[in-house]
Parts: C-alpha cells; sequence; structure tokens
C-alpha cells in the first residue's frame, strides 16, 4: 500500500494515466480487471458485461472462453459472429436490432438463416479486416474492422427497414451507407459520437432520436425524406449544412441544441412540432414558404438571424422568437394566433405588422423597447401583459379588439393616443403608469378592473366608460 501514490504519480507523468487505488484495487482506464487479476482492454461495456478485444468477455468479472475458437467467432463492438452457422448474435439479452437483418422468421415461426456465404480479409499493414456477408438474394453488407475489433465503416445494401435501436450503444463507427433503405426507426445509433458521414438516399421516413447527441457530421442530406421524428439530430452541434428538399412534417426538438448551423432550406415542410432549433444560436439564413403550423420554442435564444419571413405561418406556440435579440424584421402577413411571450425580450424590432393576427397569448412582445409602429386590424384579444414596457410606441390603434388580458400596454410611457373602440372591459392594470395619455376612445368598455389607468396624469379626452357597470376609481 506504501507504494501506490509513487506509483500513481508515475503512470499520471509517463503514460498520462489517471491510475486510482480503492479498495478493490488497482484500476487502469479502458481496461477490466477479471478475477485472477488479470487486465484486458475492452470496447463496450453493457449490463456489467465487458467485450474486449481478442474475441474476449467478461461476465461479472469472469472470463468466458465459448467464444475462444477464432476460427469459428469473431466478436466485433459487442456481437458475436458465428462464421460456421453464418449467424450474428449478441451475448446478453439487451435491445438491438443489427442481428436481426441475418435472419428471418418464417411462416412456421422459425428463426432462418438469411446470409450465404462470410468471409474475412485481413490487411497486415495496419491488422484491419474487411468482413464480407453474402445473403441469400445476393446483396452484400460490407463491414471494415479495425486493430480492435471496433466497427468503423458499414456498407449494407440488403436492409430495407431499419428497425428500432439499430446501433445504437455503438461508439465506433464513423461512416454507414445503408442505399437501399427507405425506413428508420427509433433510436438509430443514438449513442454514437464520432459518425462522420452517413449515406441513406432513399429513405423516406425517419423516427425518434435519429444520431441524438453525435459530434462530427457536418453536413446532412437526405433527399428523399417526407417525415422526421423526436429529437432529430439533437445536440448535434457539428452539423453546419442540411439538405431535406421533400420533408414536410418535423416532429419535436428537430436539431434543438444545435450550435454550427447557419442556413436551413425547408420547402416542402408544413407542420413543426415543439423545439425546433431551439438554442440554435448561429443560424441566420431560414427558408420555410410552406409552413402553416409551428408549436413551443421555435428559434428560442437564436442570436443571429435578422429577418424571418414564413409567408403561409398561421399558429405559433409558446416562447417563439423569445430572446431573438438581433431580429428586426418579420413577415408573418398570415399569422393567426400564437402562445404565450412570442418575440419577448427582442430589442430590435421597430415595426409590429400582423395583419392577420386575432388571438395572442400572454407577454406578447413584452420587453420590446424599440417598438414604434403596430398594425394589427384584426386583433380580437390579448393576454396578459401585452406589449409590456415598450418605450416608443406613440400612437395605437386596435379597432377589432374585444377582449384584453391584465396589465395591458402597462408601463407604455410614451402613448398619446388610443383607439380601442370594440373593448369592452379594461382588466386591472390596463395601460398602468401610462404618463403620456391623453386621448382615449373606448366606447364599449362596460367593466373597468383596480387600477385601470392609474398614474395616467396626462389624460384630456376620454371617450366611453359612460354604461359601466361595476364602478372602480379610474
Amino acid at each position: 500500500d506504501r507504494i501506490v501514490p509513487g506509483l500513481n504519480m508515475a503512470f499520471e507523468k509517463k503514460y498520462h494515466l489517471a491510475n486510482m487505488y480503492n479498495y478493490h484495487g488497482f484500476e487502469i482506464p479502458g481496461y477490466v480487471m477479471d478475477n485472477n487479476g488479470k487486465f484486458y482492454k475492452y470496447n463496450y461495456e453493457i449490463n456489467n458485461v465487458y467485450y474486449c478485444v481478442d474475441n474476449i468477455i467478461i461476465d461479472n468479472f469472469n472470463v468466458v472462453d465459448t467464444y475462444a475458437d477464432k476460427s469459428r467467432y469473431l466478436i466485433v463492438d459487442y456481437f458475436i459472429f458465428d462464421l460456421q452457422e453464418k449467424m450474428v448474435a449478441t451475448y446478453d439479452d439487451f435491445t438491438e436490432s443489427f442481428p436481426e437483418t441475418f435472419s428471418y422468421v418464417n411462416g412456421d415461426g422459425d428463426v432462418v438463416n438469411n446470409v450465404r456465404k462470410i468471409t474475412i480479409n485481413r490487411n497486415k499493414e495496419d491488422d484491419s479486416k474487411i468482413i464480407t456477408i453474402v445473403f441469400n438474394n445476393g446483396d452484400n453488407e460490407i463491414i471494415e474492422i479495425n486493430k480492435y475489433n471496433q466497427m468503423i465503416k458499414l456498407y449494407d445494401e440488403h436492409i430495407r427497414v431499419v428497425n428500432p435501436s439499430y446501433l445504437d450503444k455503438n461508439k465506433y463507427l464513423k461512416k454507414i451507407s445503408l442505399p437501399k433503405a427507405t425506413s428508420i426507426r427509433s433510436y438509430f445509433m443514438s449513442e454514437n459520437r464520432c459518425l462522420e458521414k452517413f449515406f441513406l438516399p432513399n429513405v423516406e421516413e425517419i423516427r425518434g432520436f435519429f444520431l441524438w447527441n453525435n459530434k462530427e457530421v457536418k453536413k446532412v442530406n437526405l433527399p428523399e425524406v417526407k417525415s422526421l421524428g423526436a429529437y432529430f439530430l439533437n445536440r448535434n452541434n457539428g452539423v453546419e449544412e442540411i439538405f431535406l428538399p421533400k420533408v414536410e412534417e418535423v416532429k419535436k426538438y428537430f436539431m434543438s441544441d444545435n450550435r454550427g448551423l447557419k442556413v436551413l432550406i425547408m420547402p416542402e415542410v408544413k407542420s413543426i412540432r415543439d423545439g425546433f432549433l431551439q438554442s440554435n444560436i448561429e443560424l441566420s439564413t431560414l427558408l420555410m414558404p410552406k409552413v402553416t403550423d409551428i408549436g413551443d420554442e421555435f428559434l428560442m435564444y437564436n442570436q443571429k438571424l435578422n429577418n424571418l419571413s414564413l409567408v403561409n405561418l398561421e399558429r405559433v406556440g409558446n416562447n417563439c422568437l423569445a430572446h431573438n435579440e438581433e431580429i428586426c424584421y418579420v413577415n408573418l402577413g398570415k399569422l393567426k394566433s400564437t402562445g404565450n411571450m412570442f418575440m419577448m425580450a427582442n430589442k430590435k424590432m421597430i415595426m409590429l405588422d400582423f395583419p392577420s393576427l386575432e388571438v395572442t397569448g400572454d407577454n406578447f412582445a413584452s420587453g420590446n423597447e424599440v417598438g414604434q409602429y403596430v398594425y394589427m386590424p384584426n386583433l380580437r384579444k390579448t393576454g396578459v401583459k401585452f406589449l409590456l414596457s415598450n418605450k416608443m410606441l406613440s400612437e395605437i390603434s386596435f379597432e377589432s379588439l374585444e377582449e384584453c388580458g391584465i396589465d395591458f400596454l402597462m408601463l407604455n410611457m410614451n402613448i398619446e393616443k388610443a383607439y380601442l373602440p370594440r373593448l369592452r372591459a379594461m382588466p386591472s392594470g390596463f395601460m398602468y403608469s401610462n404618463t403620456s395619455l391623453h386621448e382615449l376612445n373606448a366606447d364599449s368598455v362596460e367593466n373597468v378592473g383596480e387600477g385601470a389607468l392609474k398614474n395616467n396624469m396626462a389624460m384630456r379626452y376620454m371617450l366611453g366608460c359612460g354604461s359601466v357597470k361595476t364602478k372602480k376609481k379610474i
């Protein structure tokens, strides 16, 4: 025990290994020790089973020698290739669909081998191997593995439908090509961090958690995909270019937390769910001319987009475009309704031009201090804190507005004239602390809440409130 600290320092200095000593003994990162004290380099640990190089499996720290015959078996990643039976299997019972492609279940319920031949060619220079699998129909699958038996390249012209959890625990694959696949189910390579390129030219449908958390893919080209599942390329900070010409529907959290994408063009997309490009801080160009419906948190926290044109958009959810401090122009001519906190904390929108807008949620454009022009001729209903704390508006006209939430236009210090001919009630905090208002037309108001028009010192003319039923101080 006395020499352990010295050995730790020596290993850290010489080999840059963070060695540790505890009750169980000496540890080396990337290695597992069996019950006899021998160390083995491992590629994967799954459910306390270690898949090591050289066809070794350590289960509960015991060496499994079932697959020691290298003329028959080859362990690649966490898969066992049986060269004699021409089958691929996993040692432990966990979800993984990769081996399913090598067999099928017939009408009698029997599992039938689908492989005609497996051959292995070794490259003596780097000790890598090429595994070629020929299926019964003549299709090929080619797998390249490195000297540690880690799968690094995969070409499979046999697979058509990629079932859930396909290679979802894989960590080392860098290139994958599935030229005949048309559908990819959930959790496709969801734990892989180093994939650099994928080729999926005929895929039409992708379900949830596709390449979730990948870090190395830079270009995405999916020319035939029409539907994208939830968490597509979520947290993929390396993606710079993306081509999705046929996508019509996008589920929630599409590329959320991406930090590198600058341009996105989706000419056919019509429906987008929550979290679309949330926290994507670099996007500067976005083209989606056919989109009509967008869920919550759309482009929340973007820092580079300065103009946005979505000419067919009709509805957005909560927090859309919130904290987009650089946007100075939007073209949303067909927008009819917004959720809460739409464009909240925007700093540069001078013109709030929404000719079709009918209903807003809470905190609509609150904190936008520079808006000077508002055009919303069809606005009928607002949530609470509508246009809170605007500093530049001098005149407003909402000719269709019938109902507004509490704190409507609160702390708008420079509004001098307000035209609200159809408004039926002034709720609490209505235009509270507006120090410049001197002309108000609200001829249809019947009810007034506490604190409405409080601290409005400049009022000279007010049309309305003649039929107020609930008497309050104004």
